[in-house]
Parts: C-alpha cells; structure tokens; sequence
C-alpha cells in the first residue's frame, strides 16, 4: 500500500466497515482481532510509527504491507484455533513483532483468513523491498509460512501453478457472476447438503 487513501481503504475493509458481497452478516460475529490495532486506523498507525522512529516518507515509498494468511481443505481436519495462534506468531517473527501493527480474522466469509497489516521498517527505514522483492522472496515467504502451520493440519499448496493469479482471479470472478446470475441465493442456516441438492433441482 503506497497511499494513505490505499490505507484507509484497506482498514475499512478489513474492520468490515464495507462488507465484501461474498460476506454472510449473519456469521459476523465470528470476526476476531488477533493483533489489536493501538490507533483509530492504519493511516494513524502509521505516521505515530514514522513519529516514533524519526523517519522521513519519500513519496515511493511503500507504506504498509497487507499480508492476507488463509487456507483450503476439509474445515474437520484443520485446527482452527491452532492456525490462529501459529498464524500471528509467523506474521510477527517472518517481519518484527513491532512492525505489525493489526490482524483481523474473518470468518463471516466463503473462505476463513487472516488479515495482517504491516509497517516494513527495516534499519530504520521504510525498505518493502526486504520482503518482497522479486518472486524469489514471495515463494520463500509462503513456504515459511506454510512451515510455521503444519502443526494446525494444513500443507503448503503448489509452489508453480501453470497460470497465473491474475488469470485465476478473472476466471473466480467470472465464475461467482455465472453462479449469482443461474443459482438460486442461500437461505439462512441451509446446509451445504441442502442447498446443493436444491440448486441441483433448479
């Protein structure tokens, strides 16, 4: 994020102050912060950090990293509560417990995550590049972390997919219109047993 506007849009998000269309209101209450935020928002978190740290912004400079930590499988065989846990412990030591300034846990939505917003500060600097830069680094950082959950049930997902994120993303987006437009919506407590046999008639 190289924006306050970027920041606060980020917060608003993840504080569920705009609900994403796949969120179910009614499991809001599964939300939880696991690393409180100690400012009214990110864009504070931030210039108190820059404050306290006598660091000057240059207008490159990126701001804030949003780590988003999540998973895929059989919701039975996956410690819930363990991933949590073993979840904030990576996001601190992976980029300084200092330099996490909040993570949110989602679980009002189609696919349970965690939300972490980091400020990369490294030697006294803004520096993202320390943790980002090149595909190198990223894979390195989803295989620490895949390490750092094991214990939780869960195991790291393929290292080189043969299309890219942009490509999957196009084509879950494109596939969710297709389902909104063709499926009928899902009613309140239905089971996923329930509404796939009705969908199925519909």
């Amino acid at each position: 994020l190289k924006t306050t506007g970027a920041m606060a849009a980020s917060a608003a998000q993840n504080f569920s102050q705009e609900q994403p269309d796949n969120a179910d209101p009614s499991k809001a209450y599964l939300n939880e912060e696991l690393i409180r935020l100690d400012s009214q928002n990110y864009v504070e978190a931030f210039q108190k950090k820059m404050k306290e740290n006598g660091i000057i912004v240059r207008h490159d400079n990126v701001k804030m990293l949003e780590i988003m930590m999540t998973y895929s499988g059989d919701e039975e065989e996956i410690d819930k509560e363990e991933w949590k846990k073993k979840s904030v412990e990576w996001v601190q030591n992976y980029f300084g417990k200092d330099n996490v300034v909040s993570a949110v846990y989602h679980g009002d939505e189609s696919s349970p995550h965690i939300h972490a917003a980091v400020i990369p500060i490294v030697d006294g600097r803004l520096y993202a590049s320390e943790y980002i830069n090149g595909k190198a680094k990223c894979a390195n950082m989803q295989s620490s972390y895949a390490e750092a959950v094991k214990d939780a049930g869960l195991e790291r997902g393929m290292e080189n997919t043969p299309v890219s994120y942009q490509t999957m993303q196009k084509l879950r987006t494109a596939t969710e219109k297709v389902a909104r437009e063709n499926l009928p919506p899902p009613m309140r407590d239905e089971s996923l047993e329930s509404y796939y046999a009705r969908a199925n008639d519909y």
